[in-house]
């Protein structure tokens, strides 16, 4: 099981959560707090974000992620989130710590949707997702041209996601999620 989502988010305390893998960073000093203060604002959303910039660590050059602007997102397009286009990254993330209320039945429920993703997908379930203008935009740091993702072929991408979504849609279906 990912140790974040067994271990570390579970245990934490603060009324939301902001991740920044290791090898990313900000560049904004004041994006928590800005954050802080749209999620303050905005009890609808779940989750917002803001804008970031891909750094390739061999060439050093640093792109836009997407061609497209950053956007918010409805709680429906998270749902059925598919991660095109101009994506959601993890270090320009900041949500509301789901854990805090939650049953027990709740974070087992919870802990079948870990990682970048499917959390998106997940927080569709509480809200939606604002976008934040006006924050420096955070950098993703590709050390290569593979990840776990782009390594696969878009086939096993897409039958990957269609498998998490699948267990998702069929837990709030059938009421697996309690509430």
């Amino acid at each position: 099981v990912y140790p974040f989502w067994s271990h570390l988010y579970p245990a934490a305390r603060g009324k939301y959560i902001a991740d920044c893998d290791g090898d990313d960073y900000w560049t904004d000093p004041e994006k928590i707090q800005k954050q802080y203060d749209f999620m303050e604002a905005h009890p609808e959303c779940s989750m917002c974000h803001h804008d970031y910039f891909i750094k390739n660590m061999q060439t050093g050059n640093t792109t836009k992620p997407h061609s497209e602007p950053p956007r918010g997102y409805t709680a429906e397009e998270l749902i059925g989130f598919d991660g095109k286009g101009y994506s959601i990254h993890t270090s320009t993330k900041l949500w509301r710590n789901i854990w805090l209320d939650a049953s027990d039945e709740k974070r087992a429920w919870i802990m079948n949707f870990w990682g970048d993703h499917p959390t998106n997908v997940l927080m569709g379930t509480y809200g939606a997702c604002g976008y934040v203008p006006g924050i420096k935009a955070s950098v993703f740091c590709r050390q290569h041209e593979s990840s776990s993702w782009t390594n696969m072929s878009r086939a096993e991408i897409s039958r990957k996601e269609a498998e998490m979504h699948k267990r998702l849609y069929a837990s709030l279906l059938v009421g697996d999620s309690p509430d």
